[in-house]
């Protein structure tokens, strides 16, 4: 099992939060947000239909967490997968869904994913 904390917040390079809208009174951008557009867009990123459905219930397990969430291992890989890959597929071709500071962050931290077993130790 792999752990992380989905409340995770996203720094601009000079540290500053990231906000969602582009007022400060918008909500902080955090890796949750990320990870559920990059699930949702599994389809165009090059998800095989197993992988799919893993993806899916990987969206349904992030959607309902509050600050963290476990995920067996095949559930990490594809998560990882998206995350590594970070690019959509459409009629223009491949496009980044997210700019290089919100790709790199989210990519970090899942690499920094813990295993369980490892946290209860």
């Amino acid at each position: 099992m792999k752990t992380f904390a989905l409340n995770q917040m996203l720094k601009t390079f000079d540290s500053k939060n990231m906000k969602e809208g582009v007022d400060e009174s918008s909500p902080d951008f955090l890796l949750k947000t990320v990870l559920l557009s990059y699930l949702s867009n599994g389809h165009a990123m090059g998800l095989s239909c197993p992988e799919m459905g893993i993806a899916y219930a990987v969206g349904m397990k992030v959607g309902v967490a509050k600050d963290t969430v476990e995920l067996e291992q095949a559930e990490y890989d594809v998560l990882k997968k998206l995350c590594d890959h970070g690019q959509i597929t459409g009629q223009g071709g491949p496009q980044y869904l997210f700019n290089l500071i919100i790709n790199q962050q989210a990519k970090n931290m899942i690499d920094e994913a813990r295993d369980k077993t490892v946290i209860e130790q």
